[in-house]
């Protein structure tokens, strides 16, 4: 393989994610509950792992949610939770190791791509949704930047201001497993954000 070739083929896997738009929308969990959802993991959500949270592990998210005033305030929940729901489902999940980003990866490994990351927060999110935890949100449908020509594809979870009319990403990738997910506009998202170096 020449040179260039395995350049094309490290950046591919060593940075964002391809364009799968179609696994996302159809992994996206229709019927979640904290008793029995699933997980996506091994890249495109080639898996899907079930899970379930007991009443008192569920506690501890609704927990998180307790005293929210305002919309600014539930977005920082939200992202504090994403990270906790991450480490609550790691064991049964078995993505306990995942990394920031994309590293590079063999098939069945715990690492995360962007697909398997926006699928499980639209997941968590939804969850979190059912139980009366979202006041000022709703969630929203994933959504996508990026197209080769100005960007790498990737993929983020949304939720939606109703006050402010609103949307906002929602995105866990960044970051490894556990640690919290980042919330903000979505237009400053789709516009290329990423996080500041360290």
């Amino acid at each position: 393989m020449s040179r260039t070739l395995l350049t094309i083929a490290a950046v591919l896997c060593l940075s964002a994610c391809v364009n799968k738009a179609a696994t996302v929308s159809s992994s996206l969990n229709q019927t979640a509950a904290p008793e029995r959802f699933t997980v996506c993991r091994n890249h495109g959500c080639r898996e899907q792992i079930p899970v379930t949270l007991d009443t008192d592990t569920w506690r501890l998210i609704s927990n998180v949610f307790r005293d929210v005033q305002t919309a600014h305030e539930e977005r920082i929940k939200v992202a504090g939770a994403i990270g906790l729901m991450e480490r609550l489902v790691a064991e049964q999940a078995l993505t306990k190791a995942d990394q920031a980003r994309n590293v590079f990866y063999y098939h069945n490994t715990p690492q995360l791509d962007c697909v398997d990351e926006s699928v499980n927060t639209t997941t968590y999110l939804t969850l979190f949704a059912q139980r009366g935890l979202l006041r000022w949100h709703d969630v929203g449908k994933p959504a996508r930047r990026g197209n080769f020509f100005n960007g790498l594809p990737h993929f983020t979870a949304t939720m939606h201001d109703r006050a402010a009319d609103l949307d906002y990403a929602v995105d866990s990738w960044f970051f490894a497993n556990g640690e919290n997910a980042v919330v903000l506009p979505l237009a400053t998202w789709q516009d290329g954000w990423q996080p500041p170096p360290g």
